[in-house]
């Protein structure tokens, strides 16, 4: 007979394969559904002071879509969409902290996530090969709309694997073959050709590190790291790289032109080529919900709320369709700011920062240390992520199941050190 342990570890293992294999409103409203239906269950369980604080941010930016509803409803779909998209990194948190809280094995978790990039990297290389080999087609954005454009769950498993703690929580299979792993993983890392995932990768390897913990030392190499990428970066401009660039060279390209497709005053209407309005996409889109957030002080304090519709002036051709008026947006930090205002977007700050600050916990040991370091970089994927993607609110994300399971571990830390689960911000900048 399977134990409770076995059959627990399953379902982590089911759901996340769920978002990953689909990523719909669907598979979020289910999961959701059920994550309301095991809290009404187990309402007198305790919730630790740390969740509760992390999770009433995430719930005033749900609550404040609602305001501006009690005024206005411009479409009832899209209302019922913008619900699951804000409630279901709440859920998701809330099911991976329970489930990780109620399993022994509290190191199956990490295990589990280099299982599961092992697995999506080896099906992603077949697929790209699989396509280049039937097509012959070489360009980047034709191979990662076929393929899958980012994958974190891979990038998490590779800043597991080469961290130096990483040998107290994985099985003697991962060490033991840990660099063939790395080879296939840095593989279909690389065949993902995304800007986002390159940064992030950085960025939460830096915070995995420990770089991000407060201390005049540790400061000095995260921005001597900085000054190295970004002068490397600036390379880039001194090449003339093509538009239509295939392989590395349009990878190249696409990392020349993220700053200017984030902000744009370029005069972008139906009549504009295909090529200037996506390398602008962003940009305008993200000018256009700023400007019809900000025309009103009421929508620029509570947003848009919830159905609301970012009009982009033309309909462009999006998917299959041409369309004029769009629920969502790229940039998480303005998709925020469009359906909740100024409060939603400084919660939603709050809430990244939050999750930051468990760098300067106090270290409880060794494997502690990781964990906090790992939940700080939760925090850092977001604080990058949310300004090309929607960070926590993108709806094919299972990201948030593991920061769920991450700060079930932090409490079993916290409680088993007899220390209270309240984070304490260093005063002063330590000289080591």
């Amino acid at each position: 007979m399977l134990s409770k342990d076995i059959i627990l570890r399953f379902l982590f293992f089911s759901v996340i394969l769920m978002v990953e294999i689909f990523g719909n409103l669907q598979t979020n409203l289910i999961i959701s559904f059920c994550v309301g239906i095991f809290l009404f269950s187990n309402y007198k369980q305790k919730v630790p002071k740390h969740i509760f604080i992390l999770i009433s941010s995430l719930i005033i930016v749900f609550l404040i879509g609602f305001l501006g509803f009690i005024f206005r409803l411009e479409n009832l779909y899209t209302f019922v969409k913008d619900i699951i998209f804000f409630i279901k990194p709440i859920a998701f948190i809330i099911l991976g902290y329970y489930l990780v809280t109620v399993i022994k094995d509290k190191k199956f978790i990490f295990n589990l996530i280099i299982t599961l990039a092992i697995i999506l990297s080896i099906y992603h290389i077949c697929v790209v090969f699989y396509f280049v080999g039937t097509t012959g087609i070489l360009n980047i954005n034709s191979i990662r709309n076929y393929s899958g454009k980012s994958n974190i769950i891979e990038m998490l498993a590779i800043l597991i694997l080469i961290n130096k703690n990483s040998h107290l929580f994985l099985k003697g299979i991962f060490l033991k073959f840990k660099y063939l792993f790395l080879l296939l993983l840095f593989g279909s890392f690389i065949l993902y050709f995304s800007r986002n995932m390159l940064v992030s990768v950085f960025i939460m390897g830096l915070a995995m590190n420990g770089y991000f913990r407060l201390s005049l030392k540790r400061m000095k190499t995260f921005f001597s790291i900085i000054l190295i990428l970004g002068l490397s970066y600036s390379t880039l401009f001194l090449f003339d790289i093509k538009r239509d660039a295939e392989g590395i060279e349009g990878f190249f390209y696409k990392l020349k032109i993220a700053p200017t497709e984030l902000v744009t005053d370029d005069k972008i209407d139906k009549n504009t080529s295909h090529d200037i309005l996506w390398d602008k996409w962003r940009g305008y889109e993200s000018k256009l919900a700023l400007n019809q957030t900000t025309n009103g002080f009421f929508s620029f304090l509570i947003g848009n709320s919830f159905g609301s519709l970012v009009d982009l002036k033309f309909e462009a051709p999006l998917g299959d369709e041409d369309m004029r008026y769009i629920p969502i947006i790229h940039s998480g930090y303005l998709f925020v700011f469009f359906k909740t205002g100024i409060l939603g977007l400084f919660s939603y700050v709050l809430f990244i920062f939050y999750l930051l600050n468990f760098a300067n916990h106090r270290i409880m040991s060794n494997s502690a240390f990781l964990v906090t370091n790992m939940i700080a970089a939760f925090g850092a994927y977001y604080f990058i992520s949310s300004i090309t993607i929607t960070g926590i609110y993108n709806i094919e994300d299972s990201f948030t199941l593991f920061l769920g399971g991450f700060l079930g571990i932090y409490s079993y830390y916290a409680k088993s050190s007899g220390t209270d689960s309240k984070l304490k911000i260093n005063p002063i900048l330590n000289k080591q």
